[in-house]
């Protein structure tokens, strides 16, 4: 069996002088303990970003959060992330994080252990900035002979899941200590084509007999216009970084 798979954040630290309200130390209590309950329960508060893959969006304290967003004039909690991945808010506690939320990815394709059946691509669960799964991948396998990735700078989502099964397998016979993709997050997006492998998506075929998977919201649609294409810009804001590192 593979290892157990854990995860955490790393917080980056940008400051933005709206909003600038001070968090008493009992409600700093407070919120920690929110944000560990949330981080046990599979949760990635204040994520700073919009994820890859199937998942729900919560706020970390009901009526107390999503009023605060409302008053600053977000509707929803990726609207906040957004604002928080440009720079208008910023991580952890301080008195500018402005309101919290929690990321709830979906645990069937959150770092599954098996290939999910159908068709559909692996993707890293965070790609913006330098804490992200995807920025963490490149630094740990990119242009490595050793992970068969010499020449390959920027190791697609695909190629970790590869040699994270080999890993695995080399673990299973004891040959092996430690998973070198343990940090890496990987989700699995179903019926959609690799990005970076347009080919790879006809490689293997539907198993007969599969049943139809519903289809999975994930931030491609939840967070996109369906129209223009573009990313949902917070209301009233001027602009419309974390990893298996909870």
């Amino acid at each position: 069996m593979p290892p157990s798979q854990t995860h955490n954040n790393r917080h980056s630290s940008r400051s933005s002088p709206e909003h600038r309200t001070t968090i008493q130390p009992i409600r700093r209590d407070r919120i920690s303990t929110l944000v560990n309950d949330a981080r046990s329960s599979n949760g990635f508060p204040h994520l700073g970003q919009l994820p890859q893959g199937p998942g729900h969006w919560e706020w970390l304290e009901e009526g107390v959060d999503d009023v605060r967003a409302q008053a600053m004039g977000f509707r929803r909690q990726a609207d906040v992330e957004l604002a928080r991945q440009h720079g208008h808010l910023t991580h952890g506690m301080g008195a500018d994080a402005g309101p919290f939320t929690v990321w709830y990815p979906d645990m069937k394709f959150f770092n599954p252990t098996v290939q999910p059946r159908g068709f559909g691509h692996w993707a890293y669960h965070t790609t913006h900035g330098d804490g992200s799964d995807r920025a963490y991948a490149r630094l740990r396998f990119g242009d490595q002979e050793a992970y068969g990735l010499l020449g390959d700078s920027a190791p697609a989502a695909r190629h970790i899941w590869r040699i994270r099964q080999e890993y695995w397998a080399l673990l299973a016979d004891g040959e092996v200590d430690v998973d070198p993709t343990d940090l890496v997050n990987l989700v699995w997006i179903a019926g959609e084509i690799d990005p970076d492998d347009f080919l790879a998506a006809f490689a293997t075929p539907e198993p007969e007999g599969a049943e139809e998977s519903e289809p999975l919201v994930g931030h491609a649609v939840g967070d996109v216009d369906s129209k223009s294409g573009e990313s949902h810009v917070p209301r009233n804001r001027g602009g419309n970084d974390q990893a298996r590192r909870r």
